[in-house]
């Protein structure tokens, strides 16, 4: 790798990139996010021309390629992106790095733990970095969870994880749902050791429950099921001095703990133990933005300036390959209750 790019007159520094992918979750929320970061678009490809047309137009990249590999030859950028199938994460994602530039990488990575583990090598043979986008890490409310149970008196011990959703016919499909909430555990509570999978079937749906046991000894309980109208997030973070819950990533609540319980009976009608968070969308400001609620704006902005100051990023490949090591298990255990364990 070269050396980051700094803009004319030398005030600040910016992360030159190309962009590989114009499909629909790439225009709706990667793209747009862009602007969050000290990042220059400097080059769009896509296999389908009028995509990659239109990205260049909208967002302003001065160069358009129709094939990846022109991108990685012709354009000087220090990193590229790459959104759009798993099988293209891997297969464009492993040229990127070859070329030595660092990667920002949808998830999953790869379609594979084999492939995933061939990025990690790839990428430290080239001496780049690979982060992969599992942008809940960096939602606003999560990422106030996060400094709540890292406070000393909290006590976090149990994390409780609702990602039930509609019905999908196709197991591996249906457990792919787990990615997110199986990394939210790990960020939440850390490595895993072992767990339990409860699976069942029926004609209109299935049943998946799943209990991860962290290296701390918390535990985090997850619903991977698929029965429900819809994709219904919630978090419940149970510790010693209160109890954390999250709704659809825009309501916090806090549940403080009463000195006792003469305390908790003398509250008048007007008092509460509670407090909650909740963006104030009337106000048109950037921190009430969907794209940082859900956590896209977060996820790009952290890589360019990680990447730009020369460290290491997180979400990095290996917590996607620890994440994909753990649904590989779930997906693999048998119908009915069963213990499952992890090589960490």
């Amino acid at each position: 790798m070269g050396e980051i790019h700094v803009e004319p007159g030398g005030e600040f520094e910016v992360l030159r990139v190309g962009f590989i992918g114009a499909g629909a979750h790439a225009m709706q929320s990667i793209y747009p996010s862009l602007r969050y970061g000290p990042i220059e678009l400097v080059a769009v490809a896509d296999i389908a021309r009028d995509r990659a047309d239109r990205c260049a137009y909208l967002y302003g990249a001065s160069e358009t390629y129709y094939d990846h590999e022109q991108l990685l030859e012709k354009a000087d950028v220090d990193a590229v992106f790459v959104v759009g199938p798993a099988a293209m994460h891997y297969s464009v994602g492993i040229d990127v790095v070859e070329a030595g530039k660092h990667l920002f990488v949808e998830k999953p990575p790869a379609v594979g733990l084999t492939q995933a583990m061939e990025m990690k090598e790839s990428a430290e043979q080239a001496g780049v970095s690979i982060m992969v986008g599992f942008m809940k890490r960096f939602a606003a409310a999560y990422q106030r969870v996060r400094e709540i149970i890292a406070q000393p008196d909290f006590g976090a011990r149990l994390v409780q994880l609702n990602y039930a959703h509609w019905v999908v016919d196709d197991w591996h499909e249906n457990v792919g749902y787990g990615i997110h909430p199986v990394d939210l555990a790990r960020y939440f509570l850390g490595d895993v050791t072992d767990g339990t999978v409860n699976r069942r079937h029926f004609d209109d749906g299935s049943v998946l429950t799943v209990e991860l046991y962290h290296v701390d000894g918390g535990t985090t309980q997850l619903n991977l099921s698929s029965c429900a109208p819809g994709v219904k997030e919630s978090v419940n973070v149970f510790g010693a001095s209160e109890l954390v819950e999250v709704r659809n990533l825009t309501h916090l609540r806090r549940f403080h703990r009463a000195p006792s319980m003469e305390a908790w009976s003398a509250l008048s009608e007007k008092e509460t133990m509670s407090s909650v968070w909740e963006p104030e969308f009337t106000i048109p400001v950037a921190s009430h933005s969907n794209l940082v609620i859900q956590g896209y704006a977060g996820e790009v902005r952290y890589f360019s300036e990680r990447i730009i100051e020369g460290k290491s990023v997180t979400p990095s490949i290996d917590d996607a390959i620890e994440t994909m090591r753990i649904l590989d298990a779930i997906e693999n255990a048998p119908i009915g209750k069963s213990d499952i364990s992890f090589r960490i």
